[in-house]
């Protein structure tokens, strides 16, 4: 297949991402249409484990920190439910801002960079 087309039916992305090699295409007895659906999804897949990693470089967040990693114990303030709320970042669809609030050392930034991390990676 010439650049022509592969543009012509956008696979120009996927091929640079991971080379088409026409013995993996039909493996496991699959038909072609679907050994090429298999292909394409794998692309697809690809594609946005890169998205998310440019995200990820261009927000230049601190270090990656999560909720799971967060000790609720030592901060009463807030509670792992409430947090785990603001993880399906419907916050961001409604345009409302989170503001954390406290002493130095309290895990103000932690959880602000979880939901920053949590965020990038849906999208």
């Amino acid at each position: 297949m010439n650049k022509t087309q592969q543009s012509v039916v956008r696979l120009a992305t996927a091929m640079r991402l991971k080379p088409l090699n026409f013995h993996d295409l039909f493996r496991d007895g699959l038909t072609p249409l679907e050994s090429v659906e298999v292909y394409l999804q794998a692309q697809l897949h690809l594609k946005e484990e890169r998205t998310t990693q440019l995200r990820l470089k261009r927000s230049n967040l601190p270090l990656k920190k999560t909720l799971k990693e967060f000790d609720f114990g030592f901060q009463r303030s807030v509670t792992r439910e409430q947090m785990l709320r603001l993880t399906d970042c419907s916050w961001i669809d409604e345009a409302y801002n989170i503001m954390f609030l406290g002493p130095p050392s309290v895990g103000k930034t932690h959880l602000a960079t979880a939901l920053a991390y949590e965020a990038l990676e849906r999208g």
